[in-house]
């Protein structure tokens, strides 16, 4: 049974033909490890099956998430990333849930009081500081990433590629939406938002 660790949700997307694995890890290098053994065993998942086919290297990473209880990132997490992305790769909506899975009442109740404790990681932590130095907080939004991951008040889900254009047309404010992405608030007017933040592997 997982505890209450830290855990990363994270994106493995081919450069070249854009197929994509969203999953769930309490460590990230040893599950990189883990796909990359499994695929060289024979494994027969679609997943495994591609990187035989198109090897791990040709694949960059990107960490969606990072939180501190690693139950609730398996079981509510790591489905909302997988629902709201459709991955190509992935033969399971992921967590304990199945294909069609769609998010109860209860459920997003929960989300709503454990989204407090999600953060994100340290390379978007020091972009949102470089960000920050001489720059008027309402042009900052966009410059710390172009991608957003964004939950109305009734849990229908959407990546925003502008979010102070998309802050504007809905009648939210840059200012309070960012401080829902830093953790200061835990929602705007029932809003939720969450950047995509994307590195390579080594």
């Amino acid at each position: 049974m997982l505890n209450s660790g830290m855990y990363n949700i994270y994106l493995l997307t081919n450069k070249v033909t854009g197929d994509s694995y969203a999953g769930f890890t309490v460590n990230i290098s040893r599950r990189l490890k883990d796909h990359a053994y499994r695929a060289k065993r024979g494994s027969k998942t679609h997943f495994h099956n591609h990187i035989r086919k198109h090897g791990l290297e040709n694949m960059r990473l990107t960490i969606l998430e990072e939180g501190h209880d690693a139950q609730f990132g398996k079981n509510i997490r790591e489905p909302y990333w997988i629902a709201l992305l459709k991955p190509t790769l992935n033969s399971t909506i992921g967590g304990d849930g199945v294909l069609g899975y769609h998010h109860t009442d209860s459920t997003k109740t929960l989300m709503s009081k454990k989204r407090k404790g999600l953060t994100h990681s340290p390379s978007h932590n020091h972009a949102v500081s470089k960000s920050k130095q001489g720059k008027s907080f309402p042009n900052q939004i966009d410059s710390i990433s172009r991608d957003w991951a964004v939950i109305s008040p009734t849990g229908a889900a959407q990546t925003v590629h502008n979010l102070s254009s998309f802050c504007r047309k809905n009648n939210l404010s840059p200012g309070a939406m960012t401080m829902v992405h830093q953790g200061k608030r835990s929602h705007h007017k029932g809003w939720t938002v969450s950047a995509l933040d994307t590195q390579n592997l080594p």
